[in-house]
């Protein structure tokens, strides 16, 4: 099984010092996410890292580099699961997470976050049977 871990960290100021707050907390973020994964899919699961560090897009924009390559390797089938620190991580629009996850459930890929596992499986079908926000 291969499972993919998506990061992404937008960049809120220039500081140095701050640039390192941020890569600590992605590692954090990678470790939290990767422990997730071994506990739900075993140890031997292989893992592949996406991630962006964005400084002038929005946090909504999802053309991002890491992110399209976790697009691809979704649509190719070469990855089973993705799992994400949580789902603002994606995006902080619904609209963009929902359209994200359904690629995923086209694709038979699992979504996972670091604090509901594949539990968030159930609260986006759901919000996806009552029909989106934004009329979709």
């Amino acid at each position: 099984m291969k499972a993919g871990i998506y990061t992404h960290q937008h960049r809120r100021g220039g500081c140095k010092c701050m640039f390192q707050t941020y890569i600590k907390g992605m590692q954090s973020d990678n470790s939290t996410c990767e422990s997730v994964l071994r506990r739900t899919y075993g140890d031997d699961c292989e893992i592949e890292h996406f991630t962006d560090f964005s400084g002038d897009c929005p946090p909504e924009n999802v053309d991002r580099p890491g992110y399209r390559k976790m697009e691809d390797a979704i649509r190719s089938h070469e990855v089973q699961a993705i799992i994400v620190y949580d789902l603002d991580k994606i995006s902080n629009n619904i609209n963009l997470v929902l359209d994200f996850y359904r690629l995923c459930r086209e694709n038979g890929v699992d979504v996972l976050t670091a604090r509901d596992g594949k539990n968030v499986m159930k609260v986006l079908d759901v919000i996806l049977a009552k029909g989106s926000p934004g009329g979709y």
